[in-house]
């Protein structure tokens, strides 16, 4: 009982200021995407368009992150900190190559994305600007995302989340001082992230080395050991995140014959649902963390009374935020909206999915862990095929009855039939065991033998 209590307290020290630093990163750029809208609506409109293929750099920055904080949580695990500077610079060095690689695809195709956007020609020379622009500071966001990914796996999430707010935070500001005060409009978007992204550098720098949370390393890279993950972590959940904006795509699509006040509506439903979803994921990270740190230091047999720990905690954290959903989604809607119709839709949709937030919540912290914990392909697989039906079941029950009320009660039931996969989970953590195939790991048993 006592280690049990002791790996809870653990939990909730990882899991705060990540959730946190996930629901601020979540926020604060939407209040840069409202004050566009005062700036001009064609300055709205652009970054509307920009939106969708933003969520090509979250993916990459995921994949990162993920793959970075796997990898330094195994290696506190095995009490061997200095590793972390060699594994940061292998992250660092393939994030920022992946990310010059999307901005180059993204700045050839411009012109093609603009036609495929259907973007009217009085402001295809703007969008196609600001897309190359915005792209090339998007690149940035590697250096702060991964440093803070390394932090928040050495044990260190306070830290990583003064990063990640940091880097956010300016951002927004940078958008309301040069945007309103310079005139910039739609230009203060990319100096604001690049602002943000060189403030929440410089900040990682003094973390990683001034700060002193972790011991000089040595020279080198890790290149093989980051890859390694990226390939069974960190491209995974960049394909999960995939999967479901793709889903979302598909919800936007089947509500759309029902008029613009219910797309409206819906939008601002998940917008708020995408809030909600935060603290799940980010006490499944600090679960996923614990856990590997386990792994790293050998210690496999109580794996899965950690997981069930992490569990137990999601569950007593949303089931009062399931039931203030619910009870609130009236005044959170109209709060939210001016519009009578999107907001009345928005509250039906919250009544409708609200309760079952609690089974949702408990099934992505289960699956945030088993992306960590290297079955990230297994989770992969799950989730398309899950969405994939969710889908297909949305659309049906949505023209049959023809109203939107079909789709957001198979979401319902989908989030509450989806906990049956948590067993899956579970059993996946009583099977793992320490690695011993990794390159690294192999050559510090070598060096300390020797």
């Amino acid at each position: 009982m006592a280690e049990t209590a002791c790996e809870r307290r653990e939990i909730l020290r990882l899991g705060l200021p990540i959730t946190l630093s996930m629901t601020g990163n979540v926020t604060l750029p939407f209040l840069s995407f409202a004050m566009l809208g005062w700036m001009s609506s064609d300055a709205l409109y652009v970054r509307s368009l920009y939106i969708p293929l933003s969520q090509l750099f979250v993916a990459l920055l995921l994949a990162f992150e993920t793959s970075a904080q796997t990898a330094v949580a195994l290696a506190a695990g095995r009490q061997r900190l200095k590793d972390v500077p060699a594994l940061l610079r292998s992250a660092l060095v393939l994030g920022l190559a992946g990310g010059i690689g999307l901005f180059l695809v993204l700045f050839t195709t411009a012109p093609l994305l603009a036609e495929l956007l259907s973007v009217p020609a009085d402001a295809r020379g703007t969008f196609m600007s600001f897309l190359r622009w915005t792209a090339a500071a998007s690149v940035l966001h590697v250096v702060p995302v991964v440093c803070a990914a390394c932090l928040r796996g050495a044990g260190r999430p306070s830290r990583a989340a003064a990063i990640v707010l940091t880097t956010a935070v300016l951002e927004v500001a940078c958008v309301a001082v040069f945007g309103f005060g310079a005139d910039l409009g739609l230009w203060s978007v990319p100096l604001g992230i690049t602002v943000g992204c060189v403030a929440g550098a410089g900040l990682a720098w003094h973390a990683l080395r001034g700060g002193g949370p972790l011991p000089p390393g040595r020279g080198g890279h890790a290149v093989r050991e980051v890859t390694g993950h990226l390939r069974s972590v960190g491209l995974p959940v960049a394909g999960t995140f995939l999967v479901l904006f793709c889903f979302s795509l598909a919800q936007l699509w089947i509500v759309g014959p029902f008029g613009e006040g219910v797309v409206s509506g819906f939008s601002l439903a998940v917008t708020l649902q995408g809030v909600v979803i935060q603290p799940a994921l980010a006490l499944g990270t600090a679960t996923a963390i614990l856990m590997n740190q386990r792994r790293g230091a050998g210690r496999t047999e109580r794996l899965h009374r950690i997981l069930r720990s992490g569990l137990e905690l999601t569950a007593l954290a949303y089931l009062p935020l399931a039931l203030a959903v619910w009870a609130l989604a009236g005044p959170v809607a109209a709060l939210a909206t001016g519009d009578e119709t999107a907001a009345r839709e928005a509250a039906h949709y919250l009544r409708v999915v609200g309760p079952s937030y609690l089974m949702m919540g408990v099934t992505l912290a289960a699956f945030t862990v088993l992306e960590q914990i290297g079955r990230g392909r297994t989770a992969l697989l799950l989730n398309a095929g899950f969405f994939t039906v969710l889908a297909v079941s949305g659309l049906y029950a949505a023209r049959h009855f023809d109203t939107p009320s079909g789709l957001y009660w198979v979401v319902s039931a989908g989030n509450v039939g989806g906990a049956a996969a948590v067993l899956f989970v579970v059993r996946a953590a009583r099977s793992l065991h320490v690695p011993t195939s990794s390159s690294f790991a192999q050559r510090e048993a070598m060096s300390e033998s020797e």
